[in-house]
């Protein structure tokens, strides 16, 4: 049996799993044989592309790596300027270096959405010079061992926090400017700052920033109970606990952005209470001693027309619907 590795994204699919929402042989696949991995849909691909045009300029800090996404371009280019881009693969290898890639070069080859994503990379960054925000390291894998199975998280950035305003402070708005129309720096008001701290930070991008429906949506009405997206932060915040204390570090972070335009953003910080973060911890592990009996028995399959159609293992699955399934409507007489 394969050892049992628990991140966050396991958790959202044994959950839905639980649910019946998720079949246990694509969720056996995936997470504890292991025989086939799950292929990127374009917005996760677009959120890897986010991340590598974002964070890229920070690779190499404290020893680490930050390579392309697999694939030499991202999926954006329009065709009429296919011919015109023989040079991009070179320059996508380091798009910061000392000829790098021009917003014009950006706007002439590039579709839309990842025009958007160009400008919004630009923004963070902005916004992290904005906010005195020292990056310690990106894409930072961390495993621990918890005796019948590890825990596993990857920081997109690790940070101190050296300017981020006290929210508690309301003599003054939290930010006076804003980013101007043109794309400048954010202007960051006098009121007093947070004492400088260790941070994880996430960054996302997102076609729902403001939607307060959705699973995935970032509207902050509701967002305390979409778990699919809070699940992350109380998962890393839960771990840090046994890296290096309760104290390190101290805060976590979504800074978002929007992928259908290049000027909405918003940023979240994340404060788990103790008890949400001791009630993780027993999922966490009552997950694992539920998982260790289903690997026992078997995987219970939850077949769909819909859900097989786009499942990767549809050729070989036994038990794959090819067809719908006939359902029963029952019509009663309305009586007297």
């Amino acid at each position: 049996m394969s050892r049992i590795r628990m991140s966050q994204s396991m958790i959202k699919d044994y959950t839905d799993y639980r649910n019946k929402s998720l079949c246990g042989l694509y969720f056996d696949a995936r997470w504890i044989s292991r025989t086939h991995s799950s292929e990127p849909s374009e917005a996760m691909m677009m959120g890897r592309w986010f991340e590598y045009l974002a964070l890229g300029p920070y690779h190499g800090t404290a020893g680490s790596e930050y390579g392309m996404p697999s694939g030499d371009l991202p999926g954006g280019f329009k065709a009429a300027g296919r011919k015109a881009v023989a040079q991009w693969d070179e320059l996508l290898s380091n798009p910061w270096a000392n000829d790098p890639i021009k917003d014009e070069d950006v706007e002439a080859h590039w579709t839309a959405k990842y025009v958007n994503l160009w400008y919004q990379a630009k923004h963070l960054r902005s916004t992290f010079e904005a906010y005195g925000i020292e990056v310690i390291d990106v894409q930072k894998k961390i495993e621990k061992d918890h005796g019948k199975y590890d825990r596993v998280m990857v920081w997109d950035v690790l940070a101190i926090c050296h300017k981020i305003p006290d929210p508690s402070y309301t003599r003054k708005p939290l930010i006076l400017a804003g980013a101007k129309e043109d794309g400048d720096d954010l202007e960051i008001s006098s009121r007093p700052y947070l004492e400088p701290h260790l941070a994880i930070i996430d960054v996302k991008a997102t076609g729902l920033i403001d939607d307060k429906w959705k699973p995935y949506g970032w509207a902050q009405e509701g967002l305390e109970y979409r778990d699919k997206l809070m699940i992350q932060a109380v998962d890393y915040m839960d771990q840090v606990r046994d890296i290096k204390g309760e104290d390190y570090p101290s805060a976590f972070y979504f800074f978002v952005h929007s992928n259908t335009n290049s000027k909405d953003r918003k940023i979240y910080q994340i404060k788990p209470s103790q008890e949400a973060l001791d009630q993780h911890r027993e999922k966490v592990e009552y997950m694992v001693t539920d998982l260790e009996f289903e690997i026992q028995t078997g995987f219970i399959p939850y077949p769909s027309l819909e859900r097989c159609q786009e499942c990767p293992l549809l050729t070989t699955c036994e038990k794959a619907v090819y067809h719908p399934q006939i359902r029963t409507v029952y019509l009663t007489g309305s009586g007297s």
